[in-house]
């Protein structure tokens, strides 16, 4: 699924600004964060076209009942939602204030270029901080468990 390999692609870009494989510079580290809420954006934005392209006749109801049941997915709806929307006015899925980034850091690899750094990202949601890169990897973990499971599904006609 197109929108998926996306998510996939945005995962790979936080794992090199973590690693410091990423390579922008030193005055453009913004784009760092632009790129973890993009990532946040399209993975929450999956859950669309699941439903709208599934031929397995999935519903919005039980893809959200998948989100609602795995923190991680909720905090991920409500962080891009609050994200593309800048405010929330609905109920957030996880019941407190809007995630958002509340930690960033930038890491010089000193000797190895002058935009050699590393970067990493702490998003809060209710009472917990949550280190980006570990929480997009369990939605990518996720999606792939929960589009594996729909595509063992015959196809409706």
């Amino acid at each position: 699924m197109e929108q998926f390999n996306r998510v996939k692609r945005y995962h790979i870009r936080i794992q090199n600004i973590y690693s410091g494989a990423y390579q922008t510079e030193w005055s453009d580290r913004i784009s760092r964060e632009d790129d973890v809420v993009t990532f946040f954006i399209h993975c929450f934005h999956l859950r669309d076209w699941i439903i709208h392209l599934n031929r397995v006749g999935v519903t919005a109801k039980e893809v959200d009942n998948f989100i609602n049941k795995h923190l991680e997915l909720k905090i991920c709806a409500d962080f891009a939602n609050g994200s593309k929307h800048c405010t929330l006015t609905r109920t957030t899925r996880t019941k407190l204030r809007q995630p958002h980034i509340v930690t960033f850091e930038h890491k010089s690899l000193l000797g190895l270029s002058e935009d050699s750094f590393k970067s990493k990202f702490q998003i809060l949601s209710g009472r917990n901080v949550y280190d980006v890169l570990t929480l997009a990897t369990q939605c990518v973990d996720l999606w792939e468990k929960f589009i594996k499971e729909i595509e063992k599904k015959p196809i409706k006609t």
